[in-house]
């Protein structure tokens, strides 16, 4: 009896799949079928975006994307061979988090570069004033 609890648990943190079906839907990818692709926004797409909301307080909309651009990625993955069966449920929210932490970082960049090309031009504006 626990030996199936822990088959379901597998299964749960890998979109409900079993190794055998995993590896056959990622063969498939590779053919054009999107199955797998299907399986994984309908059973995890809304619940990674709620908790990117929920625990990184992440605004609805910009969760909404983050989960969207880390499906394009962990599609790509599976298509190189990149991702392999064991917790993809925890994968694919830990890639849409740093997906976030990356995009925050850049923004950050941004903002400092923007200061200092803002700044520049007062100073100018203010050196052509005296």
């Amino acid at each position: 009896m626990n030996m199936y609890k822990e088959v379901d648990e597998l299964m749960e943190k890998n979109f409900g799949m079993n190794l055998k079906e995993f590896d056959s839907l990622c063969s498939n990818l590779l053919k054009g079928d999107n199955t797998l692709f299907e399986k994984i926004y309908l059973s995890h797409f809304s619940e990674c975006q709620h908790y990117l909301c929920k625990q990184h307080k992440i605004s609805m909309e910009a969760s909404y994307d983050l989960t969207m651009d880390t499906l394009i990625s962990f599609r790509k993955g599976l298509i190189a061979g990149k991702i392999q069966y064991g917790n993809l449920r925890f994968l694919f929210t830990r890639m849409a988090y740093y997906l976030h932490l990356k995009k925050q970082k850049n923004l950050n960049l941004l903002d400092k570069e923007e200061y200092q090309y803002l700044q520049s031009i007062l100073d100018k504006e203010n050196s052509a004033i005296k």
